[in-house]
């Protein structure tokens, strides 16, 4: 599934319930930071340090509503301007 969010960052992933994984490929101003792994109880940190922006991008699950959730951090340099947001990226019955 791919979801897009405050139209800078691009999300896709996916989540396995039965193996308690996720798994979920970020783009952020049209730059790919990569793929990453983890699961429903450590969920997903990354740590972003670009020319035109940083802060952090964490993936967690919340397992009573079956739903990946993001929480965002940055700090856009060019223009000056926080992007601060805890979203659902998507959920599964």
């Amino acid at each position: 599934m791919t979801n897009t969010v405050h139209g800078y960052i691009q999300i896709t992933g996916y989540v396995n319930p039965d193996q308690l994984e996720i798994g979920v490929s970020v783009t952020v101003f049209g730059i790919g930071l990569g793929t990453f792994y983890g699961s429903f109880t450590d969920g997903i940190g990354i740590n972003v340090d670009l020319f035109a922006v940083s802060g952090s991008v964490d993936f967690y699950v919340n397992t009573d509503s079956k739903e990946l959730r993001v929480k965002i951090d940055l700090k856009v340099k060019f223009p000056p301007k926080e992007l601060t947001t805890d979203v659902q990226v998507f959920s599964w019955a």
